[in-house]
């Protein structure tokens, strides 16, 4: 555990610049430049070979009865800390965990509540930084081991970092924890010239502020305006919110942005596949409008018929099967199950009209006479040889 601390310094001592891809965090800027208790020398930096170790703070929230549609009905809250000097393949592992609290529900803690179950986890904290803990023996230190430790960052999901911070929500004006962006219309902008780290001290004083306010409404309106209330975290000197505060890699990645992905673009739910697929169109075709003739037409017809009109055209479009006989007659049938007026309709629209035979009148044409004319209308405008089933 000791042997990170030592590598980061003799990399330090040498002047390396830290790796391109940082694949554990001792090699990140912020560990590379933590000060410890004495000012001056880097946390990692270790005195007559006292142990320092640095931990990663969780706090999350969930629901114990399990989720539903609508979402959670009662939410219950865990803190724990990983020891981010054991091997990133261990560090997290649950034997390895360190279990600081539950926080009891059915409901989450409200405003500044929450600082009644970090409080002890601080003087923890704050005891090993400013006076160290001494194990009287460990596996390498057989005769003792004196220790200090730091939380190097705090990671959560968006609203409990929010919570544990006491700073004001993500979908607040201050939606952003780490620069000086402010209010919502600044909101995924690019050119926007607040994108600077927030001032540590002077959130610091925001905090101080709020917690001395003698009246609730004086803490409102401070919090109002500048959207931090006081954290227990603050008892600790070295704590940054602006480079402390992490959000998680699998709420940020996995919950959130390839959740969105798809769900929202590629639209694979269980919703979207439970619905039938859409049949598009074989082909598109603007029907004619009615001239003067057809609206006589269109007046002898009923509301049920004139309904049937924009059925036909549907059928008339839609795509055909493998086996076009098949199809010719399934067609066929499909249109003769209309009423007559509505296919005189839609055949006369189109300028068709049947086959007669010698002798015959107009009058003696049957809807399978106008179903078929549709059909090898259908014909002439998708598929040549769709002709060659008559």
């Amino acid at each position: 555990m000791d042997k990170c601390c030592d590598d980061l310094r003799a990399s330090i001592k040498k002047s390396e610049p830290p790796p391109e891809y940082i694949s554990d965090v001792f090699q990140g800027e912020f560990i590379r430049t933590f000060e410890g208790p004495t000012s001056g020398r880097l946390f990692v930096d270790r005195p007559s070979n006292e142990g320092r170790y640095v931990f990663a703070l969780n706090v999350d929230f969930f629901n114990s009865e399990g989720m539903t549609i609508r979402g959670a009905s009662t939410s219950s809250g865990v803190i724990c800390a990983a020891c981010l000097n054991l091997p990133l393949e261990i560090c997290y592992k649950p034997e390895n965990m360190y279990l600081a609290g539950v926080i009891p529900g059915p409901t989450e803690p409200r405003l500044a509540e929450l600082n009644h179950y970090i409080r002890p986890v601080v003087d923890q904290f704050s005891v090993s930084w400013e006076r160290g803990v001494r194990f009287t023996r460990t596996a390498n230190h057989p005769n003792g081991h004196d220790t200090r430790s730091a939380i190097a960052n705090a990671v959560c999901d968006l609203p409990a970092a929010r919570k544990v911070n006491q700073s004001a929500g993500h979908s607040s004006h201050f939606y952003c924890s780490c620069c000086n962006c402010f209010h919502k219309s600044t909101c995924g902008r690019t050119d926007y010239n607040q994108w600077c780290l927030q001032d540590s001290a002077l959130l610091c004083e925001y905090a101080e502020a709020w917690k001395n306010a003698s009246t609730r409404k004086d803490q409102d309106n401070l919090f109002a305006e500048h959207g931090m209330r006081w954290t227990e975290l603050w008892r600790l000197p070295y704590w940054d919110p602006p480079r402390m505060l992490v959000v998680d890699s699998m709420h940020c990645l996995l919950e959130g942005l390839a959740q969105f992905h798809f769900r929202e673009v590629l639209k694979l739910t269980n919703a979207v596949a439970e619905m039938k697929p859409k049949i598009l169109n074989a082909f598109e075709y603007d029907f004619p409008a009615p001239s003067s003739t057809e609206r006589v037409t269109r007046a002898r017809m009923s509301e049920v018929e004139m309904k049937q009109v924009s059925q036909i055209q549907n059928l008339l479009l839609a795509p055909l099967a493998d086996n076009t006989a098949k199809t010719c007659t399934s067609l066929v049938k499909a249109l003769e199950r209309r009423n007559k007026n509505p296919l005189v309709y839609v055949a006369e629209s189109l300028g068709l009209s049947p086959d007669r035979q010698p002798g015959q009148q107009p009058s003696s044409f049957t809807k399978l006479h106008w179903a078929r004319s549709l059909v090898a209308w259908v014909g002439h405008c998708f598929v040549p040889l769709f002709l060659t089933y008559y």
